[in-house]
């Protein structure tokens, strides 16, 4: 008897073996957040552009209203359209503006339009309709397949968007409206033309420009207020077989994946990508910077916003995508089972249909603690086209290497008496900088190769005695700086190789006795420079010995220096 007790429990163990091992692997196995590759996306707008090249190719040529595209079809134009009524069989095309008569019911083919177009006929059905510049769809219009605008595209209430709804600048959702696609650099939605709401954190909110953390946290449920850190933030990636709730008002710098679902509480942050197996909730303001991926339904509440200004990101769902209103997304909506913004509380009956006009971003730049000005990822707002004002705030010590690099716009920074290093390419090709505020009230002691080459619109300057190095090519190319002041006390140690390189405007400066170190090409190029002041110990440097030759009318003053004893 025991012997057939231990042949049934070797038999039990060996058929739970593989079960054990399943379940040992699952419950340790390392999940990792999915790599999206963004190199290669397909252009949402391919059908429609495709459209739109072949009939811009072949239309100029048709005649009789007959054009050859992948056969020969009839079409009407702008003038013919007038007289339509009911349901349209045939093709429309025009190079004009459309705006068809209220007694057209259906249009059976494709539209394609030159210029702007206007869909306002009450229940209207369209197959498809591209538009080259600005499109409106009126109430109650029900789009087929496509509806895509070259510009931006105006979409008001109750209609039903098809297969996919695209523009290539904007586009505004009304309520009520259904879609399976939606595609735009900024998309609108539950908002009307005339009456956009602003997101509730500023465009240049330092947070648009952090970065997200590769350290991993497992198995968490609650991501609450006391996993920040001294600066507020929640610096690492969460990986989840279980729900996943990050708490309100917390930004968290990664990615979330769980294998059930996910909720973003009220104006909670996540600036990374979010994965989840089962539904994803966006409360009232959320905030995801990433990417949205899904096997369930997202759902939006209030205010809650994906994207940001200048960048795509993807919101995707196997089932539901769900906007209650007020929302925005920058880039790709997509949803197998189809998508819907909720009916709005109150009625508006609109008559006066409006284009999309471009909304207005905010250009300046503040900080609202030096921790906030510190988190910002490394590429930090270079080439940011937007900034026309940046306050560093007071506090900081640093203005890290290329931070406003190629700010085109940028006009005016504040710099705070605490800086003490501006690192290289810090303003580097800032064509528009005009004013960085008096330098000589700071703690600056080096300022990097090329921290303001070529910014053309620096007209004087005056540095603090603490200087000790000025670095290559610092002001290369200011062509209009022609007023550059060194304290006679100051610490200036090292003038670099091409520091004023091709500033032609300056007019005269005065070296102290400090410096040790001029280095080559310093002033080649200062076509206006009338006197050069310098200690004697310099005249030997390479910077001022090739003055006699490449700016031969400067006079050099040298000034005769004290003797130790």
């Amino acid at each position: 008897m025991v012997y057939l007790y231990i042949i049934l429990i070797c038999f039990l163990l060996l058929y739970s073996l593989p079960f054990i091992v399943a379940f040992v692997y699952y419950k340790k196995r390392q999940s990792k957040v999915l790599f999206i590759n963004q190199n290669y996306v397909r252009d949402p707008r391919y059908f429609s552009k495709s459209f739109a090249a072949m009939v811009e190719k072949r239309l100029p040529e048709a005649k009789d209203n007959i054009i050859k595209l992948s056969r020969e079809e009839e079409y009407v134009d702008d003038e013919k359209l007038k007289s339509e009524t009911g349901i349209v069989t045939k093709m429309v095309l025009t190079f004009n503006n459309i705006n068809p008569d209220k007694n057209i019911s259906e249009f059976e083919k494709e539209i394609y339009c030159g210029k702007d177009g206007i869909i306002s006929n009450d229940k209207t059905e369209l197959r498809a309709i591209y538009c080259k510049n600005n499109l409106i769809l009126g109430n109650n219009v029900t789009v087929d397949r496509w509806a895509d605008a070259g510009s931006s595209l105006s979409i008001y209430d109750h209609c039903d968007l098809g297969i996919n709804a695209s523009a290539a600048t904007q586009m505004c959702v009304g309520y009520d409206c259904t879609f399976q696609r939606l595609y735009s650099p900024i998309i609108n939605i539950g908002q009307r033309p005339d009456n956009l709401k602003k997101s509730i954190r500023e465009a240049d909110d330092p947070i648009y420009y952090m970065s997200p953390f590769d350290e991993k946290e497992r198995n968490i449920r609650y991501i609450s207020k006391e996993r920040i850190d001294e600066d507020g933030v929640i610096r690492y990636t969460v990986l989840s077989w279980r729900n996943v709730t990050l708490n309100e008002d917390i930004v968290i710098c990664g990615h979330i994946r769980s294998h059930k679902g996910v909720r973003i509480c009220e104006n909670a942050v996540v600036i990374g990508n979010i994965f989840a197996e089962d539904d994803i909730r966006l409360d009232k303001n959320a905030l995801v910077l990433g990417n949205i991926f899904c096997q369930g339904s997202i759902y939006f509440e209030e205010g809650a916003v994906v994207g940001q200004k200048g960048k795509i990101s993807s919101v995707i769902a196997r089932d539901h995508v769900v906007f209650k209103g007020n929302n925005t997304v920058y880039g790709y909506v997509g949803c197998e089972h189809g998508g819907r913004i909720k009916k709005s509380k109150e009625v508006i009956e609109t008559t006066d249909f409006k284009f999309l006009q471009n909304i207005r971003e905010s250009g300046e730049l503040r900080f609202n603690s030096v921790e906030d000005y510190e988190n910002v990822s490394k590429k930090g707002f270079r080439k940011n086209s937007t900034i026309s004002y940046a306050q560093v705030p007071y506090g900081a010590t640093l203005i890290s290497k290329s931070l406003f690099y190629n700010c085109e716009n940028l006009k005016k920074v504040e710099i705070p008496t605490t800086i003490e290093e501006i690192k290289d390419f810090a303003f580097g090709d800032c064509y528009k900088l005009t004013d960085i505020g008096d330098l000589s009230s700071t703690k600056v002691k080096s300022i990097g190769t090329s921290a303001f080459e070529g910014d053309v619109g620096l007209v004087e300057i005056t540095f603090p005695k603490t200087l000790t190095e000025l670095k290559g090519a610092a002001f290369q190319n200011c062509t209009n700086l022609k007023s550059v002041t060194i304290p006679e006390d100051s610490c200036l140690e090292v003038i670099g190789n091409h520091c004023f390189h091709g500033a032609k405007s300056l007019e005269t400066l005065y070296i102290p006795d400090s410096v040790r170190i001029v280095g080559i090409s310093c002033f080649m190029e200062c076509d206006n420079l009338k006197e050069l002041s310098i200690p004697e110990h310099l005249s030997t440097q390479p910077g001022i010995k090739e003055i006699s030759e490449i700016l031969p009318d400067v006079k050099v003053s040298i000034r005769a220096e004290e003797k130790e004893e």
